[in-house]
């Protein structure tokens, strides 16, 4: 969700003392740092793309012909398109790929070809930032980790696993760049404030906006400048933006972000904040983040917050 107008929960209190039990005995010298490996390059990463947008196309039988030596042809001109990489370490993959055309001359055998695919895709994906083990932590940091405390509280809300990712701004960059390229898409990483990737259960945000979120617990908010409490609405509107999006997943981004600015002040307490604090919280996000927010996001609350 861009900022304004990008993609943006409940826990007892046994859960979260579990949670800040874990973060006290994390060993953060064990956990490999997320910026170990050395980054994609443009070049890796404009063929990357290239690549994910022939394996899309594979996945979801876009060619055109049905299985036949038409579809194998389709398939391994579009592969030729896509070309070798242009690394060593791109290479296993695009030398499994190259079993899944062949695979497509039968209806019988076109699960198959996906699975060759699929093995091809696990063998890039490891490059990713996003794979890469990120430190455990349950308070404020100025690193990326993954976070304990919002990590329960998504969880808890969705009912299942969810993994809070905070990023700070190099390895955000990084991230978006790695995503625009997996999924063919073009974010901004200076317009994008998160999104919550259901493949892998995560939520991705900014570093400053998880740690803004952790201060709700410590700190008299009403006593904050005026831009630290906006910027504390919008993260919070964030967060409660992708647990959304985990609990609607068919939703459109406006239905989410509606169904999003009626928790705020519900997950505002449980992050911490008291009921003033929690009401001012909702109450910005009407005045300073709202009409920020593109038409995408608003049109089923229309009227509801004027």
């Amino acid at each position: 969700m861009p900022a304004a107008t990008a993609p943006r929960s409940a826990v007892a209190a046994v859960a979260l003392a579990l949670v800040v039990a874990a973060s006290g005995c994390t060993d953060e010298s064990s956990t490999r740092d997320a910026t170990s490996g050395e980054p994609l390059s443009v070049t890796e990463l404009g063929w990357v793309r290239e690549y994910s947008d022939w394996t899309i196309d594979v996945y979801d039988d876009e060619f055109g012909p049905p299985p036949g030596r038409e579809l194998v042809d389709a398939c391994r001109d579009r592969l030729e398109e896509v070309g070798p990489p242009p690394t060593g370490r791109l290479e296993p993959a695009w030398e499994r790929v190259a079993a899944a055309c062949p695979l497509l001359s039968e209806k019988g055998s076109v699960r198959r070809a996906k699975d060759v695919v699929e093995d091809a895709d696990d063998l890039v994906v490891p490059l990713f930032l996003d794979s890469k083990e990120l430190v455990l932590g349950g308070s404020a940091t100025d690193r990326s980790r993954a976070d304990l405390r919002l990590s329960a509280l998504a969880s808890t809300a969705v009912e299942r696993s969810q993994e809070v990712r905070c990023w700070t701004g190099e390895d955000w960059r990084r991230l978006v760049r790695e995503d625009n390229a997996w999924s063919v898409s073009s974010d901004d990483p200076d317009e994008l404030y998160g999104w919550q990737d259901s493949d892998t259960d995560r939520i991705h945000m900014r570093v400053d906006q998880c740690n803004l979120l952790h201060r709700l617990a410590r700190e008299n908010m009403l006593r904050w400048r005026r831009d630290d409490r906006v910027e504390a609405a919008d993260s919070l509107a964030t967060f409660v933006h992708e647990i959304q999006h985990a609990l609607l997943p068919d939703a459109d981004e406006d239905e989410v972000e509606c169904s999003a600015a009626e928790e705020l002040g519900r997950f505002a307490r449980r992050l911490g904040a008291t009921g003033d604090e929690a009401r001012q919280l909702a109450e910005m996000y009407v005045t300073d983040v709202r009409d920020d927010l593109s038409d995408e996001y608003l049109s089923s609350c229309d009227g509801a917050f004027d």
